[in-house]
């Protein structure tokens, strides 16, 4: 009976860890804002210098900076935390705020009160 606990234990503890290394790096990589979406009007994004890039050991780099007409300018600049949240949302800790984050395939989708931004690989 020791044998099975310290088995079933052991486990446990992969199962926990491997769920820990797949959310850290299955994202990992650099994303471009391609979009943003106001009410059902989504607008195409050419040429951003905006991205988010996360690192597998839960760091997040952000340089966001979009013109939107209905809020004017939103800027997010710096290094913070990338981590899994409740459901299937993403926290992204940066600059003292935390942002949170849907995943739609391979789309990193920020969803603030009035809009919506999407990022790609």
């Amino acid at each position: 009976m020791k044998k099975l606990s310290v088995v079933l234990a052991t486990l446990l503890t992969f199962i926990l860890s491997l769920t820990c290394l797949t959310s850290c790096f299955l994202y990992q990589g650099k994303y471009k804002a391609t979009a943003f979406v106001v009410g059902s009007t989504t607008t195409e994004i050419e040429d951003s210098d905006s991205y988010i890039e996360l690192k597998g050991d839960e760091v997040a780099v952000a340089s966001i900076s979009i013109d939107i007409p209905v809020i004017g300018t939103q800027t997010i600049q710096g290094t913070g935390t990338w981590t899994k949240g409740s459901d299937d949302n993403y926290i992204l800790g940066v600059s003292g705020m935390e942002l949170t984050f849907t995943i739609d395939g391979g789309k990193l989708i920020l969803d603030l009160e009035l809009v919506k931004i999407v990022f790609e690989r």
